[in-house]
């Protein structure tokens, strides 16, 4: 709901603001991938009760993940939680998938599991 959004914002706003934005990969392929003008806030979990309390947790939140995950994998686990604020002046990411975070299964293929949802 937009109270929620609200509520949301209040709590962690402040811990954006505080951010640094751009990457601090030595990498500079993935700072140019990361943005020069983005910020990103981990661990929402432990930053906003109403993220814990009222989003993550939502049925539907876990009807879409049991429709993807159960029937191939047997359960799910959340492996990130995180705002991503894109600042001015940022190029758009090129086409990704984010399997490659976990490399063993990009050699899997098409044939490999499912191993991520986003919601965005």
């Amino acid at each position: 709901s937009p109270e929620q959004v609200s509520r949301f914002n209040a709590e962690i706003d402040p811990s954006v603001a505080a951010l640094a934005p751009g990457s601090t990969h030595e990498n500079e392929i993935v700072q140019e991938f990361h943005g020069v003008n983005t910020k990103r806030l981990t661990n929402l979990v432990n930053r906003s009760d109403v993220f814990r309390d009222e989003i993550i947790d939502l049925d539907l939140v876990h009807e879409l993940c049991d429709a993807r995950f159960l029937e191939e994998s047997g359960t799910y686990w959340m492996t990130t939680a995180q705002v991503i604020e894109i600042g001015p002046g940022n190029r758009a990411q090129m086409l990704h998938r984010d399997l490659e975070n976990w490399y063993p299964f990009v050699g899997m293929g098409p044939a490999g599991p499912e191993i991520t949802l986003n919601f965005l």
